[in-house]
């Protein structure tokens, strides 16, 4: 509980402070958001890069450059694939074909 001034408490008046005569004034409107046409998604990757990729950041390299490998001899990666299989054949080793990746 608050306590009130001795001059509240006995009857006298309080002076008036701006925020109780100030009318509640109501919030504004948001602005509109104009109409546009949503972005369009990113085509997903292929399951098996994702994979790969997984298995390259655990540390399973072997795993992974076998995966990238027959990946790679399906057809040709995307940017991402082949600098996952130019990493993972750094780290295997292979430093000439990385260079080729």
């Amino acid at each position: 509980m608050t306590r009130r001034p001795r001059a509240a408490r006995r009857g006298a008046a309080t002076p008036a402070t701006p925020e109780a005569e100030a009318p509640a004034t109501p919030h504004p409107e948001p602005a509109p958001v104009p109409d546009s046409a949503p972005a369009p998604a990113p085509s997903p990757r292929p399951v098996e890069l994702v994979l790969a990729r997984l298995h390259l950041r655990l540390g399973s390299l072997a795993l992974a450059r076998v995966e990238l490998e027959i990946l790679n001899n399906r057809g040709p990666l995307d940017l991402p694939g082949q600098v996952d299989l130019a990493e993972v054949r750094w780290r295997t080793g292979t430093l000439t074909e990385a260079a080729e990746a």
